[in-house]
């Protein structure tokens, strides 16, 4: 209905916080929750704390494959979403695959840009992705079959051996990364 993943009251100076090889897919449809608004979007870092101190550092996202979020629509919705609060906490991507359909935004209109850092994701079907990100590539992944949630990438994907090294050595199905030509 609302978010895949919210992160909300981490503090990355007391340990890493990492998400990454997840398929989410669909999130973000709505309706509005019983309490009011929300965000509507695949994964969304608040920067609310609900006890302590605001944190700080970076939130690792990467090897994610994100589909279809947002589709609720309006500026709350979108592949990612990073409120202001916590300025001193930021939200880094790498090596993300984001397809979204016509009309889906990669990024909840709200988004803080000067808190979201990243490099070398992979942007389909809402137009050409963030130009204030770096290394970005914006082709059809060309999974397996998008309609049945089979995100594989077919042999000749733009988003193979496209991406940094990560601390994931291996992909959700256990495949060792990097497998072809060097990292970009």
């Amino acid at each position: 209905v609302c978010d895949g993943i919210h992160l909300a009251t981490v503090d990355p100076s007391k340990g890493a916080v990492r998400l990454y090889n997840n398929v989410i897919y669909q999130t973000g449809r709505g309706p509005d929750p019983p309490d009011g608004g929300a965000a509507y979007t695949c994964i969304y870092v608040s920067g609310a704390t609900n006890n302590g101190a605001p944190g700080t550092g970076d939130v690792e996202v990467y090897n994610n494959t994100l589909y279809d979020c947002g589709s609720r629509g309006g500026s709350s919705a979108g592949a990612f979403g990073r409120a202001s609060a916590s300025p001193g906490l930021r939200l880094q991507l790498e090596n993300n695959l984001v397809y979204q359909k016509p009309g889906e935004a990669y990024f909840a209109g709200w988004t803080a840009k000067a808190l979201v850092s990243g490099r070398n994701n992979l942007w389909y079907g809402a137009g050409a992705g963030p130009a204030w990100l770096a290394g970005g590539v914006n082709a059809d992944p060309h999974v397996a079959d998008a309609g049945t949630f089979d995100f594989h990438l077919r042999s000749g994907s733009p988003a193979i051996d496209r991406g940094v090294p990560t601390a994931a050595a291996a992909d959700i199905d256990g495949i060792a990364r990097p497998q072809g030509k060097a990292y970009d």
